[in-house]
């Protein structure tokens, strides 16, 4: 947990951008710090951890089925 807070502590929000009456606001990083979290590089899939298949034999447009099998580090 405390690397999670640690993590949210090194945010800021951006200036938002607007259009329509929609406003998005970007999270910026102000210290960088390790991750804490696999992205889809290609070690999730090398160390078994990460699984994409179809949700069934039939399979469903645009729906996958995505097991994490990571354990935890927060």
């Amino acid at each position: 947990m405390q690397e999670f807070q640690t993590f949210m502590s090194s945010l800021s929000i951006g200036q938002p951008t607007s259009v329509d009456g929609l406003s998005v606001y970007p999270l910026l990083r102000t210290s960088p710090s390790a991750s804490f979290y696999d992205t889809l590089s290609p070690m999730p899939f090398e160390r078994s951890t990460l699984h994409i298949s179809e949700v069934s034999d039939a399979g469903r447009v645009p729906e996958l089925l995505v097991v994490n099998d990571a354990r935890a580090r927060c």
